[in-house]
């Protein structure tokens, strides 16, 4: 067996986090071509993965890995089973948007895979946490100086109207990390007893808050609006649940008021726009071709009929939306802008009942292993997903990643614990 260089985890663990942290930097991708820096450092750290395992000859496999790769299994059967249904039915396709989405499926199901199976996932996948919030405190801080010309970087432009979109093209993509790296640190303040890492953890949460703000993104602020009470509903009820509570009450409401200081914002959010701005968007939207929420329904319903004329059996990979009067025909289609939907154009009934069975999966594991902050980080990006496609994000498969290894975790603790039982 060949045993790799010191430092080579680390270094990894730095790929995997720059990879999920720059996969939105659209920005800096070459013209016409979909690769960019982030995919740059996925691809290297799928490479260091693959490399680690044909050392090992092959990983172990887990609970995590096998409920991961059996979800790819399915998911590429319904959608292969979707793509021949679009093929005979059918009349205008996007095959671009098909390659997108067939290229990064699996680019996803590769650092799914691998990050739940390899050895000791969940301190390595936690290392690589701690170092997407690092990283992603400086990519947005200096997302924030251009911004406000502090500095000039080459090619990009840091603002779409009124919006802050950074380096992504689209401000909802800087909306998305920005949510992600609001709940992160609480896991990393949950999974610690450093009290200086942990007040490190909730220093970093303010500024993604306010840089979500900025994206003017309404799923953002539906998130934090999830992620807020959620988070401390969970972390109140697993102290009830304590048999023999570890914390006095004091302690504990001190706790969970220190947790919850950085999500205080949150609550002034419905009240934050003064009377005269509500008035100013409400004549915008009445005199100007700018109804989002109308828009909105229409291309749900349209991803509904266009599932449900495919039998419930899907389309296959890309978009399939055409007839939105701020649309293109022919190509290039238009998505529907919600997972769910989407994913029902594509893969059918199949591929959605699979998607909830993969969150309620990972839910509970976090659950199960304790980590409150993971499970709230993964309803609530579900919450966001209903605007917009998550699931070929690598955010997304990075904090389902989290939850099944620290999954995996319990279930070895507890068999271990039933093993000292029967001696």
């Amino acid at each position: 067996m060949t045993s790799w260089p010191p430092g080579t985890q680390t270094i990894s663990s730095a790929l995997l986090a720059l990879g999920v942290l720059l996969s939105p930097a659209t920005q800096f991708r070459p013209a016409n071509l979909p690769v960019g820096p982030g995919e740059i450092c996925l691809a290297l750290w799928i490479g260091i993965g693959l490399a680690d395992e044909t050392t090992r000859l092959g990983p172990r496999i887990t609970p995590a890995l096998a409920r991961m790769m059996m979800f790819w299994v399915i998911f590429a059967f319904a959608q292969s089973l979707g793509a021949v249904v679009g093929l005979a039915i059918e009349k205008i396709r996007d095959p671009v948007s098909a390659q997108h989405d067939v290229v990064a499926y699996l680019l996803l199901a590769a650092i799914s895979c691998i990050g739940v199976g390899q050895p000791d996932a969940a301190r390595r996948l936690r290392q690589s946490a701690w170092m997407l919030v690092l990283f992603g405190a400086l990519c947005l801080a200096a997302q924030l100086a251009e911004a406000w010309g502090v500095i000039d970087i080459a090619g990009t432009d840091p603002y779409e109207w009124d919006r802050l979109r950074g380096w992504s093209e689209n401000s909802n993509a800087l909306a998305l990390i920005s949510a992600a790296l609001v709940v992160v640190p609480l896991y990393l303040v949950e999974s610690t007893d450093s009290t200086a890492e942990r007040i490190i953890a909730l220093a970093l949460i303010p500024l993604p808050i306010s840089v979500g703000f900025l994206t003017k993104s309404d799923a953002f602020t539906l998130f934090l609006l999830t992620a807020g009470p959620l988070f401390a509903g969970l972390k109140l009820w697993s102290w009830l649940r304590l048999p023999r509570p570890d914390l006095p009450l004091r302690t504990a409401a001190a706790w969970l008021v220190l947790l919850a200081l950085p999500l205080l914002p949150i609550a002034a959010i419905p009240f934050a726009s003064s009377a005269a701005t509500s008035a100013e968007r409400f004549v915008e939207n009445m005199y100007e071709d700018n109804d989002q929420g109308e828009d909105r329904l229409r291309l749900w319903n349209e991803a509904f009929s266009r599932g449900m004329d495919a039998a419930m059996l899907g389309l296959g990979p890309g978009a399939h939306i055409i007839s939105g009067k701020f649309k293109r025909q022919p190509p290039p289609n238009f998505e529907a802008h919600n997972t769910v939907l989407d994913l029902f154009t594509q893969g059918g009934a199949l591929i959605v009942a699979l998607f909830f069975w993969l969150v309620a999966a990972g839910f509970f594991a976090a659950g199960r292993a304790g980590q409150t902050a993971l499970a709230t980080l993964l309803f609530s990006l579900v919450v966001f997903g209903l605007f917009h496609l998550i699931v070929r994000h690598p955010i997304f498969w990075f904090g389902i990643a989290l939850c099944f290894a620290a999954g995996d975790v319990t279930n070895r603790k507890v068999a271990l614990r039933r093993s000292y039982r029967r001696v």
